[in-house]
């Protein structure tokens, strides 16, 4: 496969991609304050429940450095489930990672989450998991970080 960013091409081997179909009603009624989820959200997930897509360069393109990215949007049911054990513990001393929803896992140390909490920010954040301080907002909403994924290819 063959992506073009303004004069840089590149060749790509696609390693899994799949998609799943919208979201059921019945899985959202299980979210409690679904009125928190930010409207760019609501709408992708009504059009495409996740999304997942692994790519690297070619082997025995010597011309280029070996490049690869993933993204893996989870279904709502998974983004917003709680997270304990993996982005917070009973130890963590920053309460607000219990509202903490893992949007982008596209590692298993990294990912892009949202705060579903009062506030009902839109903004993401990259959360490098098991840091306390790892948290660093993106100053993107979903459809920006959708944008520049596509940018990027993850």
């Amino acid at each position: 496969m063959r992506q073009t960013f303004g004069r840089i091409s590149l060749s790509f081997e696609l390693l899994d991609s799949g998609s799943n179909q919208r979201t059921p009603k019945s899985k959202l009624k299980r979210i409690t304050h679904l009125e928190w989820i930010p409207q760019q959200m609501r709408e992708f997930y009504a059009e495409s429940n996740g999304q997942s897509f692994e790519w690297k360069t070619p082997a025995g393109d010597s011309s280029r450095r070996a490049c690869q990215g993933r993204l893996n949007l989870l279904p709502l049911e998974k983004a917003y489930r709680d997270w304990k054990g993996i982005v917070y513990f009973d130890f963590t001393e920053n309460t607000r990672l219990q509202h903490f929803k893992i949007i982008d896992y596209f590692a298993d140390e990294a990912c892009v989450g949202i705060f579903h909490d009062e506030q009902q920010a839109p903004g993401l954040y990259y959360y490098y998991l098991g840091e306390n301080d790892g948290l660093y907002p993106l100053y993107l909403n979903l459809d920006g970080y959708l944008t520049l994924l596509t940018k990027s290819l993850g």
